[in-house]
């Protein structure tokens, strides 16, 4: 979640004044030694998505208008699917009407703080949508209530309270002039809500597992706080932990591949998400071994060598991982192994074979450019750069563009360009506040 303008310029002044307070600049071979590969993310996401269950394609919140649903209830008040469709209308309304947006999401939340800094959004909008948003919970409660053994409503209400209620707090917070919290999620209502859909979708792994991460983390939680709640209530949560884990041990051997290797990536991820790396890469090959072609099980056991700051295993397992599948990202992925354990060779023969099959690859040419900057030969590094500045575009991810404008203030820093490298420096932070190579950079100039 971003920050907001004051704290990212705080962020911002504060290492760039070490830039000028910097004697005479660094050797050029140690700044060379800073030049890395761009990041790239693991891409698994074990979160569930109501069209997992069926969800939204019986209820089109478009066929019915909120006037309609009031007279269908009127004469029909157990209707539970007209129940959702109005609280989704409702939801709908308090986006549209009170917070000015289509649809909303929880990836919206800082432009929503940024609308409330610049009181684009007032305390009335807020508390208005809150309204909104607490009439819908009222549906959904009394759909539940007429058909308790329906998944539909609770994912419903559960999307409503994680995401609505923890950033419609947030905002009101801000008002308040307190320093909004968005990590408070897990509170005992949500807990019910993902227990009971467990319940009811026994075979759904996704909503195991998260169900699992959600409720081991609430109890994690408890404890570093110093907040003791009844030992009863702990007990019963490592009953439920047990109960959810022995039901993915049963689907991950059931002789049905698709859910057996779900099960296993259940497995891998919720021993991952607390730390148990061996656990989790026993579940996480399982997976593999079920499915090679599984992107998101190699994602998983990816996952857990760079967790475990396991670099032989890493390259091993991405090595491995291109010849399942020969792909780019793949190939990239190789790329950043070989670069854990300083093979730089090996690293530009990788990220030239990626080229050589797309020369438009942002993080090939970005990544080419640093391997250049490490070898000396600055003036190949300069096209490689210039070339990755024209592919940036809207959808490059802002981390990867902190860690292209990274690598063109090495640049700049190597020919004597302090002042151009405090600009690259400066807009990285703006792009990724918290991005290692900045920071390293800005270490390294030192005060």
């Amino acid at each position: 979640m971003k920050h907001t303008v004051a704290l990212l310029v705080a962020l911002l002044l504060a290492p760039l004044a070490a830039v000028h307070a910097a004697d005479n600049g660094v050797k050029p071979d140690v700044l060379r030694q800073l030049a890395k590969l761009p990041s790239i993310n693991i891409n698994f996401n074990m979160g569930f998505q109501s069209t997992d269950f069926g969800l939204g394609q019986t209820n089109n919140v478009a066929s019915r208008s909120e006037t309609e649903l009031r007279e269908t209830l009127k004469s029909s008040p157990s209707n539970t699917t007209a129940w959702c469709e109005l609280g989704e209308q409702l939801v709908a309304r308090a986006a549209r009407d009170h917070l000015h947006m289509e649809h909303f999401k929880i990836e919206d939340f800082p432009a929503l703080l940024a609308a409330v800094q610049a009181e684009r959004l007032t305390r009335n909008d807020v508390q208005q949508a809150r309204q909104l948003m607490n009439e819908a919970l009222g549906c959904y409660a009394k759909a539940i209530a007429s058909a308790p053994e329906k998944i539909d409503a609770y994912l419903q209400r559960l999307n409503c309270r994680l995401s609505w209620g923890t950033c419609l707090q947030a905002l009101l917070d801000t008002l308040d002039g307190k320093k909004p919290n968005l990590s408070q999620v897990l509170t005992p209502d949500t807990l019910d809500d993902l227990q009971q859909a467990a319940r009811i979708c026994p075979d759904k792994v996704k909503l195991q597992a998260t169900f699992f991460i959600y409720l081991r983390t609430s109890e994690a939680a408890t404890k570093r706080d110093g907040v003791h709640r009844d030992k009863a209530f702990a007990a019963k949560s490592q009953a439920t932990m047990a109960e959810i884990r022995s039901r993915l041990e049963t689907l991950a051997s059931r002789n049905e591949p698709q859910l057996a290797v779900q099960a296993c990536e259940g497995l891998a991820m919720t021993e991952l998400v607390f730390g148990a790396n061996d656990d989790a890469q026993k579940y996480a090959r399982r997976a593999v071994t079920l499915e090679p072609a599984r992107d998101s099980a190699w994602e998983l056991l990816t996952a857990v060598q760079i967790k475990a700051e396991r670099d032989a295993e890493l390259l091993a397992v991405c090595a491995e991982r291109v010849k399942a599948a020969d792909t780019s990202r793949n190939r990239y992925f190789l790329a950043k192994a070989h670069e854990q354990l300083a093979q730089y060779d090996q690293v530009l023969e990788q990220i030239e074979l990626i080229l050589k099959r797309e020369p438009d690859n942002f993080l090939a040419a970005t990544g080419k450019a640093a391997m250049l900057l490490r070898r000396g030969d600055d003036a190949r590094a300069g096209e490689c750069l210039q070339r990755a500045a024209t592919l940036v575009n809207e959808r490059t991810d802002p981390a990867q563009h902190a860690d292209l404008l990274v690598l063109q203030a090495i640049q700049a820093l190597l020919r004597g360009d302090r002042n151009t490298a405090e600009l690259h420096l400066g807009h990285a932070l703006q792009l990724d506040e918290k991005n290692r190579n900045v920071r390293t950079v800005l270490r390294a100039l030192g005060p």
